[in-house]
């Protein structure tokens, strides 16, 4: 059965018109389409109205509209799941930043801080050596990173007065230095982190003091001063 809309003058299924008892078909003399873009341009005409009548309504029915709310969500999971997804992807950065400046602030607290501890203790006792097992997948998928962290904590132990290098930092470091040895200038596969004043000498493991080279010139050095004056990278704002 087809019925024509009063305001486009399309043909349409019946199915495109919503159901009115009082109309002699049973359908209302618009089609679903033009009924929304009514609705919209009057919301739009009468926004303050339209969110005071809102928010009456909320108020006089939150209950009942949060437990529809919650069902609907359990019952369409995937589709939820689907547009959280391409919200947080629509602006990852933004959104990546917000989530870790609220994991901070959460993590401040120190009523926070023991809750989560003891959940990773007893997530760690329920399954045992699957923290182990992560984390070892983790490092094989960002080998640069995982390597990052051990430097951190290896210049810790060897006396740094200060480590904060990160892996996004000595890539930055090693790509001003076009991948070479800032001694004897050559071009290396694998370029060591020297500190041009040693950590055993008060130096720190951070950017303004370190430069690639070479295993060879780094091991020539070794806590002595450099072989000739080098200029740190500054990474700003990496």
């Amino acid at each position: 059965m087809e019925k024509q809309c009063k305001l486009c003058k399309k043909i349409l299924s019946i199915d495109d018109f919503h159901k009115d008892s009082r109309e002699k078909d049973g359908h209302v003399i618009i089609c679903k389409e033009c009924a929304k873009a009514k609705t919209r341009a009057w919301s739009t005409a009468n926004a303050v109205k339209k969110q005071a009548s809102d928010k009456r309504y909320y108020a006089e029915n939150a209950q009942g509209i949060l437990q529809k709310s919650s069902q609907w969500k359990k019952n369409n999971r995937e589709r939820v799941n689907e547009l959280a997804r391409r919200s947080y992807a629509s602006n990852a950065q933004e959104n990546r930043r917000r989530n870790q400046a609220k994991m901070h602030t959460w993590r401040a607290n120190p009523a926070n801080k023991t809750h989560e501890q003891e959940r990773r203790a007893k997530q760690a006792q329920l399954h045992p050596g699957k923290k182990a097992e992560s984390l070892r997948v983790w490092r094989l998928k960002n080998p640069e990173l995982a390597k990052a962290q051990i430097d951190k904590r290896r210049a810790l132990r060897r006396g740094a007065t200060e480590s904060t290098l990160t892996a996004k930092e000595w890539a930055f470091i090693r790509q001003c230095y076009e991948y070479r040895c800032a001694y004897c200038r050559k071009k290396q596969q694998r370029l060591t982190q020297d500190h041009i004043t040693p950590l055993s000498q008060g130096g720190s493991h951070t950017a303004s003091n370190i430069v690639p080279a070479c295993q060879s010139c780094n091991s020539k050095k070794h806590t002595g001063p450099p072989p000739k004056p080098v200029q740190p990278i500054l990474p700003l704002g990496i």
